[in-house]
């Protein structure tokens, strides 16, 4: 009810309410006894009119009464002629009598005896007699009721008296009931009145004293919007306005000026300080793109690599977490139609993970200038013993290198505790290398490497991949996992390029990961040998 409207306004609805439902409850309650005392204060007055009747009739009137010959008809009509002038003087008295009558009871039958009724005449018979009159003759007390008949609706007056022979008479007065509520209806709006004056009052102060109080909290919600609009710069007039008020208020608002005065100041420093970092954030960003071309730039991602050699088809892929990550891969051709090709996954990721991957990219790309100096088991214990003396963060990394043989197809390899290879077989079921790896670089600076073989048929492939491909969680937490690989490899069969098998897989795992987050540097690296060309 109130949802969209002002506190001020609020407290003056409820102060509203409230009062009118005290006023109700007031009026109620006091007309409850002003009506009670009204109704009494009427009866009482019906009582005297009673007792003037009794003077307004022929004397001994009803002494000489005792059937329809006791009075002529000239005594009857003497008698309604002075009632009916008294019931008109009444009325000049603001009492608007309706009838006047005087009733006899003989046996168990009711009569007129005198009237204000022209059509009333001497000692006619009471048909509809009232329950008043007729409680009136039992108990011989007075007695006040409201009834209707075919005279109308009255609220009347049944007052006993007694003639000289003891026999009981009653005087009635009929008012109508129109003039008893019109009466009743007068004194509610006095009543109302009585009320409805202090509730008009009460609620015009009440205004006046809310309108004060909320006139500072006013003042300081239009200085609040007018800080949007500066962008919450104190400036000027609005800076020596709350000041102000927070030195004049002595109250909650004065309170609530001074904490939104100091909380302006404390919002401009950290704006400035927000503007700063954000400034900083952006340089961040921007260098870390520069990273990024930088390290993109360090792998080899020109495809085909070797467009005049046909022996083989070699093709890589990265994804990193971030805009830089810390896996690798070199591929080189050597002497004696041998192909030199690695993949490598630094522990962690961010910076300092491509910093150190750039380290080993560098180092492991100059394999071929030192080839005569080192077997592949030899260059690997050179690389760890440099990597392991300058790794001051304990960063590790796990590779796996292979010498490709393109004349025999046998390949050469050293593995760094890395994911082992699938190795997919034309015509045979594909499989996962056997693990006869060892350490993972930088663990231990003078480990003794030593290198294992295995052999590629023509149409053959091997797939080197990081783990971020195996780990990757979808929605549902579930890992991609080394079955999927061997799934989609099988599936895409010896036809496929080694550029279609890593995009297939590559497609396949950001399908799976979805809306998650990647927490991991996706790389793929594919090597399928094709065998010597016929001449």
């Amino acid at each position: 009810m109130f949802k969209n409207t002002s506190i001020k306004r609020r407290l003056l609805a409820i102060f509203l309410i409230i009062n009118i439902g005290g006023m109700s409850f007031y009026t109620l309650y006091t007309y409850g006894w002003v009506r009670k005392g009204q109704i009494a204060m009427l009866n009482q007055q019906l009582s005297e009119i009673a007792f003037t009747v009794t003077y307004v009739l022929i004397d001994d009137f009803h002494d000489e009464i005792f059937d329809n010959t006791s009075v002529t008809p000239e005594e009857f009509r003497y008698n309604m002629k002075n009632l009916q002038s008294y019931a008109r003087y009444r009325h000049f008295e603001h009492t608007e009598i309706k009838y006047i009558y005087t009733v006899m009871k003989f046996g168990n039958d009711y009569y007129f005896t005198s009237s204000n009724d022209p059509d009333d005449y001497f000692f006619k018979r009471y048909k509809d007699v009232p329950e008043g009159l007729k409680q009136m003759f039992a108990d011989g007390n007075a007695h006040f009721s409201d009834y209707t008949s075919s005279y109308g609706s009255f609220h009347s007056a049944f007052v006993p008296f007694k003639d000289t022979y003891g026999r009981i008479y009653a005087i009635c007065i009929d008012l109508p009931l129109d003039f008893v509520h019109k009466v009743l209806f007068d004194r509610l709006i006095e009543v109302f009145a009585t009320g409805a004056v202090p509730l008009l009052i009460y609620f015009f102060v009440s205004f006046i004293v809310i309108r004060r109080m909320f006139r500072p909290l006013s003042d300081l919600t239009e200085f609040t919007k007018k800080l949007t609009g500066t962008r919450f710069q104190l400036k000027g007039d609005i800076e020596r306005e709350i000041k102000k008020l927070s030195e004049n208020q002595r109250d909650e608002v004065g309170s609530l000026a001074l904490a939104m005065y100091n909380m302006n100041l404390e919002l401009d420093k950290y704006i400035a300080e927000l503007q700063e970092a954000t400034s900083a954030r952006e340089r961040m960003e921007s260098e870390l793109n520069i990273a990024r071309d930088i390290q993109m730039g360090i792998l080899n991602r020109k495809f085909p690599a070797f467009p005049d050699v046909r022996e083989f088809d070699i093709h890589a892929v990265t994804e990193p977490a971030k805009l830089v990550g810390g896996d690798l891969y070199v591929f080189n051709l050597l002497s004696g139609g041998r192909l030199f090709f690695l993949i490598g996954d630094v522990s962690g990721k961010g910076i300092p993970a491509a910093i150190f991957m750039a380290v080993a990219n560098t180092l492991c790309g100059a394999y071929p200038a030192f080839e005569g100096n080192w077997d592949l088991s030899g260059f690997v214990k050179e690389i760890n013993r440099h990597l392991s003396r300058n790794n001051p963060s304990l960063l590790f990394v796990t590779m796996f290198l292979c010498v490709l043989d393109l004349n025999t197809g046998d390949v050469e390899y050293v593995d760094c505790g890395h994911d082992l290879p699938f190795i997919l077989r034309v015509g045979r079921r594909g499989h996962f290398l056997d693990k006869s790896g060892g350490l993972v670089l930088c663990a231990v600076d003078n480990y003794d490497y030593k290198a294992s073989h295995f052999i590629l048929e023509p149409g053959d492939a091997v797939i080197l991949y990081t783990d971020g491909l195996t780990d990757a969680l979808n929605m549902a937490g579930e890992s991609f996992g080394s079955d999927a690989i061997h799934r989609i490899v099988e599936s895409l069969g010896a036809e496929a390029t080694a550029e279609e098998i890593n995009n297939t897989l590559m497609n396949t795992v950001k399908d799976f990961i979805g809306a998650t987050p990647q927490f991991d540097d996706i790389t793929i690296l594919t090597v399928r040998y094709n065998g010597k060309p016929e001449i």
